[in-house]
């Protein structure tokens, strides 16, 4: 059931933090629900259309007797995802970022999050961290691999 769940919310949850947030929200939204609690927590609007937007059967799926176990599963299941960190020079639009984690969806993994962090000094490309290890694909990499050929051309060019 757990499953089910964290399926509807990867559906269109992209990164580890979109995970964490709405994992949140939803906990919030049921525990308002069952148990009158309100946190003094702004929602956003676009928060307030993703939870809108959940199909109601998993509302459905949780009770006040089942809550905290339901939400500890599920939790422990969003903590098992992998996470592919990539590394970019700017912070992309949500579109982009949906693009690419559809294409990875699609060719590699259905189960997979992006986690986006920024690296200003890398130069036209990125980097990648897949289980542990560091990959980088940007001109930055490229140039101080050739560094010494690169100076030799450049003497040569300047006699």
């Amino acid at each position: 059931m757990e499953d089910q769940i964290l399926n509807t919310i990867l559906k269109d949850t992209y990164t580890q933090t979109q995970l964490n947030r709405r994992l949140r929200l939803l906990k919030e939204s049921l525990n308002n629900q069952f148990f009158g609690v309100k946190n003094n927590l702004f929602i956003e609007l676009e928060d307030q259309n993703w939870l809108d937007s959940l199909d109601k059967t998993i509302f459905s799926q949780f009770s006040q007797e089942n809550f905290n176990a339901q939400f500890q599963k599920l939790e422990e299941l969003g903590k098992q995802i992998p996470v592919l960190s990539l590394y970019l020079s700017f912070d992309p639009p949500l579109e982009e970022i949906a693009k690419l984690s559809n294409y990875f969806r699609t060719n590699f993994s259905p189960n997979f999050l992006f986690e986006i962090k920024l690296d200003p000094n890398l130069v036209a490309g990125s980097a990648l961290v897949w289980k542990g290890v560091y990959k980088d694909y940007s001109l930055r990499k490229y140039i101080d691999d050739q560094k010494e050929r690169l100076i030799s051309e450049f003497k040569q060019f300047i006699k």
